[in-house]
């Protein structure tokens, strides 16, 4: 067959980066429009059509990035093209190709038929492919060429895996990665440039870092060029597909980086690492991209890297913004260098922190207020999560012991009863860490290391059995005892059990069993259901010899249990027991092995073998179950009111049963004896031939089932139905009912079986030659609707039985299943290896294509000859118009069933005239022999001749019936057959289909047994639909495109049917050839877009326009784009709504979708990228090329300059509609670029600047986005140098690199620190100060290289500026100096923008005006700005606050004296603007001071800091009379510094003074000012930490002077907190008191802020506070103070310890439980069970801690307040669930031992004083503890338990009040699976508790 592979890959040519997720649209059974689409509709119009440019299965990008490199061989997508084999793919072949050396030739390929065939084809692919990859790279020509070859390359590689050798793979490998880091590569094909490198990367194994190295710097500069530093618009959805596709390249690339790239990582990146800014999160996320962790020689400095990482989190563990980066880079480090670094002395903290994110509903006396007032929700990655986990295990009890810990810790969340957000984070982590444990367990048990050159793992470190028996264990309890659905937890079961079916598979099947006998609850029934269904592979395939288990004998009694859920009542169970019926029969040969019983020696075996005899039986009840069911499924009795009745279309319910049942009785064909098959195809037979079912639903489902027995054998039910139906046929038909519409129900049946059962071998069908020839020339004279629906159906298939390659059979098993001597049971779940499979394959033979040639030229030339007289005709035919759609159906099923023996018709390709991309077609074959179907007297083609007919029919129907929308969608059906043919059978792939090959049907754990037979068949016959999906694409000729005509006319049809129809498959072709298309078809948008066009064209011409995921305005040539663009703004306006709404998606488009390309794309002959293409062929191919002209990109240019011009005509002409305007504004807006040798004009800049002031707000919002980005992109240059900070800056002994960096209130008046440091290298001009306005450089350390600008002087000298920069500069002064302009402009700034604002445009065009034109431009924004921020009117001052703030971020760059002196004109503005802030607009200003200071080093901005210091510091004097002024003050001044961060050491030493001296010694009454105080001190704190850092100074106060301070200040409250608590009557609060409450209040607010905003961990010294705190948590006589004293303690309460301070909190806790009131008491208890729940693991890390945390709840537990005991018997039942208590029995007999002694007193009848009743009571309350910690088990000890709580219910109360309410507790939660837990009581123990829970009957 002659198809062009290059045009197989315009799928995504020119389409851009949408193109690779295209084919998620295909399978679907509606089209997007909502119009539907037959299951046949599906696989013509959802043909993955170019099968060469899409993507099957990728797995997304975001899924990998994270994962460590090991994880490649693990990669689905992988699976697809090639399988682990030996090194040479041609090993253990039996084909006679001579073997080669590739590199990793795809497995699948070999089991095709035409193997030998392929071999010269590929070469002669590959070689085309590399040549033309050569071509177009030497001439330039990458929009078209480059893209459209690294397509094929893509799908040469996707379809026959790595089939090139060694030295090409790598020559390709340095040809793209040089393409890829070409600071010119174009971005709109850098995702297809990244994406084929992540492919020839994917297989590590076959290349070594000796043959290939890769620099990472160049990957990074790509990375930061076209992500984060680019310079042109981009939309935020391009950005970040980009962004993931760059990452994974970098990945991929990872392992081979040069020796020494982990020091330059880590260089190049630590300097970003500041704990407050937010570079931190990059930097960590650069480190884990590009360190590479694979390298040993890297081990060491990495390790010391994770080391300091982790000592951040010790010091900033209050939820920082970066937290679970860096745990993203834990997780790689330890996955990928397993057992490098010690991470069990972390343990503790890394649990601790997991469980503080998955914030449990555990809350401060159970009040979910108290858990933030200011916090928010953090993200919990629980990948990182579960593979750092993971990566701790292996030979280490300490970290099995910890995640035990944590599970159980976790086990009660997991309950389905306990749902809430903490639900799905539970079960993804759960699901995420059995993934993981399975990874790692196969990694380092199943693969061969021997070939994984960059794998290490001691064996030392490996995970031990132990381990893994204990990881199974727990993990599988938590599953199986709550029921977790596996939309919860997804494969976690099927994992499992591939690791350990001994322990998996009884427990699933014991569950199982359980439910089946009492199913009283369906969703549990389901759930085990599914369950079984997930592990049927490991249970049948284990054996004793190899995992230790056989579990095949559970096999046969499931599936017998599964034969009462097939129930016509309950659809849903019906699909479920289906599907696990598919996929037992998957794995069975159906054979009965009874007769070999005697001959088996193993026991187990030998009753499997008898076991056996009931499969005949078993497979006759499914059918008559089945049968029964399909009675059931009429079309009456299920939706007589649904709309789909009227169209045919069955439910999806229906659709489901119908795929379950096709593929359940395909497999029991498949694997099943002669005698078995035929005792089941009798049983159809009989049914088929006896009933008569409606043809809609319960006919199409039995047809099916017949169907699915015929594909596979024919032999058993052809002989019986073929000859029986076809005269029957025949006698029905009579000349009466030919035109009838309503035929006889039982002819319509037999038709509906005839044409489904008609799909099987063709060799079988010659067999019924005559017959089929028979019925067919009766059955087309009928002239009803379904009569010859079901004819067309009936002629594509027996066509496609006869012409089309497939497998005949996909047992699991070469073996002859009826030969008496074989024993099935040996290979139920065999897995094979793939070179020993030979499939068995339908390969045409010369007399079935005879008779298809026959069959198909009879149909064609009688129907052809139908549409002769309509070329010419003048007028219509009523009988040609009645059967029109007859006549066009038949001839569509006659091309559908013959179309891949047709070749294209011979035409001139479409021609590429900017590309030198070679378009001839290539030859592909599929081992068919030499044969042809010609016309007879005629050498047309009959593809073209179909083409001719679908024209003529076009015209006739636009000239005749414009109305008749059905022969429309069946003139779109044909059209779809010439464009994307369909190439496979409605229903023959069902078995190959992706449903059958998911994940759970391949054993992922063990390489070797991934494979079964029946898979490796199917994937080899997915490769060849995808081959022929390939062939059958068309080189693109101006027929087709004429053919495109005809479908774009039908999208702008009246009729919305024929609209919507036509719109779908006209996207669809768009989405599969791209841009190749899109330069085709302008003119037919064009001309529908000019004056005097309906209202339905024009709107149907826009919507289709926009298209789909591919659209002709923005993947195009520039010419192309001028011509679109131009032709939507000049086309007519209306004020319809629907025109709006699609005006509105075209300017969406362009904005979110456009991506900017190069205008001129120039590679310099020496460069590397050009020499790599010379290397890829040979000199002789070079000296074929000849001279190879570059591609002429010259006149881009111009088309660029027209479209610029064209677009300001219309943005700027005041008569266009302001739509258009606000349209021509967006398109220019992503026009805006910088690229050498193109400037911007000085028109395009001068638009902008007018549209600020335009009438209309949406043009002026659009016109400050882009002037903002236009201001900044062409900003002004600064000479600068580059300083060597190593060399070049010299510290002065005493003083280190933090200290010189701090802020200096006062330097000299020289503006020098001579003494501190010395700058070698500054010239003239330059400040000697060092500014570094990074706030995070210094920090950690300083990069090696900085470069520093030299001030500007003289803004009016532009010598140094581009022409750009200079326009820019030049328009800016103009308009901002222009009084008039001014006004306007800042009336309306003063009036948009009212809501919430995405960005602050203002202040950013401020600071570069300030940037680029100096003090000159910034008069009239500075008169504005003082007039507006005066003025009351909050929107004025919002805009004033905007334009200061951002004139004064933008004077980084302004010499030293110029600033003073502008500074000393704006000081006075300033403060004028300042004073009259209103309540109503300190937000904004806040927001707005907080802009100067943020990036910059705080001694630049010192005018600015201590202007707002000296303000703060004069307010203070006010503050006691008035909150506002203080208030706002003190908000700025902490705005202001929060910027500062660690460089404000004197700044935070200066303000705690002034908070001492003005409020400690003076209390504030005002709460504002109090909130705000807080939040200032806590500021001035925060970096008090215990930095791993030497920092050679200190950066800020220290906290335990000041608390020092604060407790010698309120040392008084005891007395006052102890008056209250012992309810002294009539004590007054004094005035002193009340000063040291405001005080209090005042250190509540600080605390709150440290706690619950401050990241940075809490002091120890802050625990001190707790006794205070919790007594002044119930202070009524203050509301506010016992409220803030609740947050506070809820804040310190769910901080992470530090375990080496957790001895001084116990103590304190200790100190704070013997408080005298019991209030306070019972808040140290509720302290304490949010504080061990967020720190469980740092307390089980120590016996010690254990054992004092215990000792404190117990000492509370025999409190003498009952509300103390109650509380403490809570929280020991928390300890006890969490594993705690190192010896909970011995606690237990404790309890017993109480009771039991108080019980002997009771019956002594003495008098009990009221203490040993509190004793008892509290012994009780243990024992509850104890029943409490198991809501949903009984261990072996609760029954005793139980009963013993029994004895005491007439004791004296608050005991049985307590123990009845443990019971009913007990009952409640005990209640679900009661029927299992009372198997673990006694008869005597049941009594009693049945007694006591059943209520007696007063009536009895």
């Amino acid at each position: 067959m002659q198809t062009s592979f290059v045009t197989l890959v315009f799928v995504m040519v020119l389409s851009g980066n949408e193109g690779q997720e295209q084919c998620s649209h295909y399978g679907v059974g509606v089209a997007n429009n909502g119009s539907p689409i037959t299951t046949s509709q599906v696989q013509v119009e959802g043909v993955i059509s170019c099968t060469a440019g899409l993507k099957f299965s990728t797995p997304t990008v975001g899924t990998m990035i994270d994962e460590g490199m090991d994880v490649l061989d693990d990669d689905p997508s992988s699976e697809l093209i090639e399988i682990n084999g030996s090194d040479d793919p041609m090993d253990g072949s039996s084909s006679s190709v001579p073997p080669m050396k590739f590199q990793k030739e795809s497995t699948f390929m070999k089991l095709l038929p035409y193997y030998e065939e392929l071999q010269g084809e590929t070469d002669e692919l590959l070689d085309k492919t590399i040549r033309n990859l050569t071509k177009v790279v030497l001439c330039h020509d990458f929009q078209v060429g480059g893209i459209l070859y690294t397509k094929c390359l893509w799908t040469y590689i996707y379809l026959y895996g790595r089939k090139f050798t060694k030295e090409q793979h790598i020559k390709l490998i340095n040809l793209y990665l040089e393409f890829l880091t070409m600071k010119t590569c174009p971005l709109n094909i850098i995702s297809n440039v990244a994406d084929i490198l992540n492919m020839l990367l994917k297989k590590p194994e076959l290349l070594t870092r000796d043959d290939i190295t890769i620099p990472w710097k160049p990957l990074y500069e790509t990375l930061d060029r076209c992500v984060f530093h680019r310079k042109y618009t981009l939309s935020f959805k391009a950005s970040a597909k980009i962004e993931n596709m760059l990452k994974e390249t970098i990945r991929l690339c990872n392992v081979y980086f040069e020796k020494g790239a982990h020091a330059e990582v880590i260089a190049e990146f630590r300097p970003a690492l500041c704990p407050t800014s937010a570079k931190m999160v990059f930097g960590l996320e650069m480190m884990k991209h590009f360190l590479p962790f694979l390298d040993p020689d890297a081990e060491e400095d990495i390790n010391k890297l994770i080391a300091d990482l982790l000592e951040y989190c010790s010091s900033w563990n209050n939820h920082p913004a970066w937290e679970w980066t860096a745990m993203g880079v834990f997780a790689t480090a330890a996955w990928n260098m397993p057992g490098s670094f010690d991470w069990t002395p972390h343990l503790p903290v890394i649990y601790t922190r997991l469980m503080k994110n998955l914030e449990l509903p555990v809350h401060f006396k159970g009040d979910s207020k108290t858990t933030a007032p200011h916090t928010s929700v953090k993200s919990f990655d629980t990948c990182s999560a579960a593979r750092l986990i993971i990566a701790t295990l292996g030979n280490n009890p300490a970290a099995i012991r910890y995640l035990k810990n944590f599970l159980k810790s976790l086990e009660t969340y997991y309950n389905p009863s306990n749902h809430g957000k903490w639900s799905v984070p539970l079960g993804a982590l759960l699901n995420d860490l059995v993934n993981a444990f399975c990874l790692r367990v196969k990694k380092e048990r199943y693969q061969d290391n021997s070939k994984r050159w960059w794998y290490r793992c001691p064996e030392d470190k490996k995970l031990t059995n132990e381990e893994i028996d204990a990881f199974v264990k727990m993990t599988s309890y938590i599953v199986l005892d709550f029921y977790l659905d596996i939309n919860m937890c997804g494969l976690v079961m099927k994992n499992l059990a591939a690791i350990r079916p001994q322990i998996i598979i009884p427990a699933v099947m014991e569950k199982y069993s359980g439910i089946v006998e009492t199913v009283t609850e369906p969703r549990k029934y389901m759930i085990a259901l599914r369950w079984v269904t997930i592990v049927l592979l490991p249970m049948i395939s284990s054996r004793k010899e190899e995992e230790g288990y056989d579990g095949r004998h559970l096999v046969l009694p499931f599936a017998m249990s599964l034969l009462p859920a097939i129930d016509p009542n309950d659809m849903f169970k019906t699909l479920s027991a289906l599907g696990c019926l598919h996929g037992i029969v998957m794995y069975l040969p159906f054979v009965d092995c009874t007769s070999l019983a005697s001959e088996v020696q193993d026991e187990d075996e030998k009753e499997l073998c008898l076991a056996t005899a009931c499969l005949e039986d078993f497979t006759l009840q499914i059918v008559e179950r089945v049968l029964s069911l399909i009675e059931n499924r009429t079309l009456e009795n299920t939706r007589m009111a649904d709309n789909r009745t009227l169209q045919n279309v069955l439910s999806n319910e229906d659709q489901s049963l119908d795929k379950f049942l096709w593929s359940v009785f395909h497999r029991i064909a498949n694997q099943s004896s002669t005698a078995i098959c035929e005792a089941v195809s009798s049983k159809l037979v009989r049914f088929a031939l006896s009933s008569t079912l409606e043809t809609e639903v319960s006919g199409k489902l039995f047809a099916g089932i017949v169907q699915s027995v015929a594909v596979v054998r024919p032999d058993s039910i052809l002989p019986k139905l073929i000859p029986s139906l076809c005269s029957s046929i025949e006698s029905l038909i009579s000349e009466e009912i030919l035109d009838d519409e309503e035929l006889d129900k039982a002819l319509l049946f037999q038709l509906l079986l005839l044409s489904t059962v008609i799909e099987t071998r063709g060799t079988e069908l010659l067999k019924y030659r005559s017959h089929i020839e028979s019925m067919l020339s009766a059955a087309l004279k009928l002239n009803g609707k379904k009569a010859y629906g079901f004819t067309s159906k009936i002629i594509t298939r027996c066509l496609q039985s006869l012409v089309f390659i497939y497998p005949t059979e996909t047992r699991i098993s070469e073996a002859n299943y009826d030969d008496p001597k074989y024993l099935a049971i040996k290979d139920w779940g065999k897995s094979v290896d793939p070179k020993t499979v030979k499939p068995s394959w339908h390969i045409p033979t010369m007399e079935e294509l005879e008779w298809a040639r026959e069959l198909f030229l009879k149909i064609f030339v009688e129907y052809s000859s139908k549409f002769d007289f309509i070329v010419d005709a003048t007028e219509e035919n009523e009988e040609f118009n009645k059967r029109l759609l007859k006549y066009m159906q038949i001839l569509l099923a006659a091309y559908d069933g013959t179309n891949t023996l047709f070749k294209f018709w011979d035409q001139t390709p479409v021609q590429c005239e900017d590309s030198v991309a070679d378009l001839t077609p290539d030859t592909i074959k599929f081992g068919l022999p030499e044969f042809e179907i010609k016309l007879p007297n005629s050498n047309e083609e009959i593809s073209y001749k179909y083409y001719q007919i679908y024209l003529a029919v076009s015209k006739y129907l636009e000239k005749f019936k414009a109305d008749d929308t059905d022969a429309f969608i069946a003139l779109m059906k044909g059209f779809d057959s010439l464009l994307l043919p369909n190439v496979e059978s409605d229903k023959r792939c069902f078995p190959f289909s992706n449903t059958s090959t998911s994940s759970v049907m391949f054993n992922t754990l063990n390489p070797k047994k991934k494979w079964t037979r029946a898979s490796l068949i199917n994937k080899a016959y997915d490769l060849h639909i995808k081959r022929v999906r390939s062939a059958t694409c068309t080189t693109w000729t101006h027929s087709h495109v004429e053919i495109l005509r005809c479908l774009f006319k039908l999208c702008i049809n009246p009729y919305a049917k024929v609209r919507l129809n036509a719109q779908t498959r006209f996207f669809r072709v768009l989405d599969s050839f791209g841009g190749l298309i899109s330069r085709c078809i302008k003119d037919f948008f064009i001309e529908k877009l000019q004056e005097g066009v309906p209202h339905d064209e024009y709107k149907g011409t826009l919507y289709t326009i926009v298209g789909r995921s591919v659209s002709p305005m923005i993947q195009n040539r520039w010419q192309d784009i001028y011509d679109l663009w131009t032709a939507i703004l000049k086309s007519p306006f209306s004020e319809k709504n629907s025109i709006i709404v699609m005006m509105e998606r075209v300017k969406h488009l362009v904005t979110q979708c456009f991506i900017y390309y190069p205008l001129q794309q120039v590679v310099p002959n020496n460069s590397k990228l050009y020499q790599y293409a010379r290397e890829l062929v040979s000199k002789e191919e070079l000296e074929k090329m000849g001279d190879l002209v570059p591609v002429d990109t010259s006149q881009n240019c111009q088309h660029y300059a027209n479209l610029l011009k064209d677009l300001l005509q219309v943005g700027s002409n005041g008569n266009s509609h302001w739509r258009k305007q606000v349209l021509a504004a967006d398109m220019l807006s992503v026009l805006v670029m910088q690229e050498e040798g193109i400037h911007i004009t000085r028109d395009f800049v001068d638009f902008f600047f007018k549209s600020l002031v335009s009438d209309h707000i949406e043009l002026r919002r659009s016109s400050m986005m882009t002037l903002s980005w236009l201001l900044t992109l062409f900003k002004r240059f600064y000479p600068s140098i580059t300083i060597n900070m190593k060399k070049d800056l010299e510290i002065v002994e005493g003083e280190s690199l933090h200290s010189i960096l701090q802020y200096c209130s006062k330097p000299d008046s020289n503006n020098e620190n001579p003494k501190k440091y010395k700058i070698a290298g500054l010239t003239n001009g330059h400040s000697s100060e060092l500014y570094v306005h990074k706030i995070h450089y210094g920090y950690e350390a300083l990069p090696n290289t900085l470069k520093i600008k030299r001030p500007g002087r003289n803004f009016d000298d532009l010598t140094d500026q581009n022409p750009s920069q200079k326009i820019i500069i030049e328009l800016t002064e103009k308009y901002f100096t222009d009084e008039d302009y001014m006004n306007k402009l800042m009336e309306f700034w003063s009036l948009e923008e009212k809501g919430k604002m995405k960005a602050n445009k203002r202040a950013s065009i401020c600071k570069t005006i300030a940037r680029n034109n100096g003090p000159t431009a910034l008069k009239l924004l500075v008169k504005y700005a003082h007039e507006y921020g005066v003025d009351k009117d909050q929107w004025k001052q919002r805009c004033s606050a905007d334009i200061i703030c951002g004139i004064i971020y933008g004077l980084k760059l302004w010499d030293e004296r110029i600033t003073e002196s502008f500074w000393n004109e704006l000081k006075p503005i300033f403060a004028d603007c300042l004073n009259s802030v209103t309540q109503e607009t300190i937000d904004f200003w806040g927001n707005a001071i907080c802009y100067p200071t943020h990036n910059r080093d705080p001694n630049k901005m010192r005018f600015f800091i201590e202007f707002l210091r000296e303000r703060f510091i004069r307010s203070l004097d006010t503050a006691q009379t008035t909150s506002v002024d203080a208030y706002k003050e003190m908000s700025f001044f902490d705005q202001a510094i929060s910027n500062v961060q660690w460089r404000g050491r004197e700044l935070f030493t200066d303000t705690v003074a002034l908070v001492k001296k003005h409020f400690f010694e003076t209390p504030n009454p005002y709460m504002n000012v109090r909130e705000q105080l807080g939040r200032l001190l806590a500021e001035c704190f925060t970096w008090d930490t215990d930095s791993h850092i030497k920092l050679g100074c200190e950066v800020c106060p220290k906290y335990e002077p000041f608390i020092e301070y604060l407790l010698g200040n309120l040392k008084n409250l005891e007395g006052e907190a102890a008056k209250y608590q012992a309810n002294v009557k009539d004590c007054e609060i004094n005035d002193e008191i009340r000063k040291l409450l405001l005080k209090f209040k005042t250190v509540l607010e600080w605390l709150m802020c440290v706690c619950w905003e401050s990241e940075s961990s809490v002091p120890p010294c802050m625990y001190t506070f707790i006794p205070l705190l919790c007594q002044f948590e119930s202070y009524d006589p203050d509301p506010e103070i016992a409220q803030l004293s609740a947050f506070a303690l809820s804040g310190l309460a769910r901080t992470l310890v530090n375990p080496k301070h957790l001895d001084t909190l116990l103590g304190i806790l200790n100190k704070a439980s013997e408080l005298p009131s019991w209030k306070a008491r019972l808040c140290v208890l509720e302290f304490l069970k949010v504080f061990a729940l967020n720190n469980t693991s740092v307390f089980a890390s120590s016996d010690h801690w254990s054992d004092e945390v215990v000792k404190l709840v117990l000492k509370l537990l025999s409190d003498r307040k009952l509300e103390v005991r109650e509380s403490a018997s809570k929280i020991l039942c928390g300890f006890l669930h969490c594993l705690l208590i190192q010896n909970p029995m011995g606690l237990l007999a404790k309890f017993n031992k109480s009771t039991a002694n108080f019980a002997k007193k009771r019956r002594q009848r003495k008098a009990i004083p009221p203490e040993e009743i509190d004793s008892a009571h509290s012994a009780i309350l243990g024992l509850c503890a104890f029943v409490d910690t198991h809501p949903y088990h009984v261990p072996k000890y609760l029954p005793d338990v139980l009963v013993t709580l029994t004895t005491h219910l007439n004791d004296p109360q608050p005991i049985p009040a307590t123990i009845r309410k443990c019971l009913s507790n007990f009952r409640r939660t005990h209640h679900d699976n009661w029927a299992v837990h009372k198997t673990m009581f006694s008869e005597d123990q049941l009594c009693i508790l049945t007694d006591i829970f059943v209520s007696p009957c007063y009536y009895a």
